[in-house]
């Protein structure tokens, strides 16, 4: 299987965790999804990363369903099957997603020329952040978590394939 994606995407390196934490064997491809030669399009007409193409070479992208994919690929399970559990872990992923979207949103927008950026926008996407954060804080007690101490990095997690630098 190959990973496409790059390194600067929090969706990608929430896979590549996964990937690590399961000891799944992937090969991961640095794409850039904007360059004219990207490979991603051909993968996912939506352009986006990541993109999972498996040994068939059929492809799966957006990274909820790439997840659970590599979750079902060995046991132990880390996404409950079914039932209370599941729930609990589908709410907290989609919390985490959410979190994302609104850091992702926010990064660009800060990126804006400072005659167009809106701080009452980013304002807004910080209190979404901030609440997220205490609400997973009241969710979330005790336990050891898995932590990749960097998932940025070409040298953590699956090695990018042959013919790779590993930089976007």
């Amino acid at each position: 299987m190959k990973l496409y994606g790059s390194l600067t995407s929090p969706y990608v390196r929430k896979v590549r965790i996964l990937i690590a934490e399961k000891s799944v064997a992937c090969d991961f491809v640095v794409a850039d999804p904007t360059a004219a030669d990207s490979p991603v399009p051909k993968h996912n007409p939506l352009g986006l990363v990541p993109v999972l193409v498996r040994d068939d070479g059929s492809a799966l992208f957006d990274s909820p369903v790439v997840l659970e994919y590599l979750d079902s690929l060995q046991a132990p399970a880390l996404i409950a099957a079914s039932g209370e559990p599941r729930w609990q872990v589908l709410r907290l992923a989609a919390l985490a997603d959410g979190m994302l979207d609104q850091c992702v949103a926010r990064t660009m927008e800060l990126r804006r020329a400072a005659a167009q950026r809106s701080a009452e926008v980013n304002k807004r996407r910080e209190l979404k952040i901030a609440r997220a954060i205490e609400f997973a804080e009241e969710q979330v007690s005790g336990g050891a978590y898995f932590v990749f101490a960097d998932a940025r990095s070409p040298g953590s997690g699956p090695a990018p394939a042959s013919g790779s630098s590993g930089r976007s």
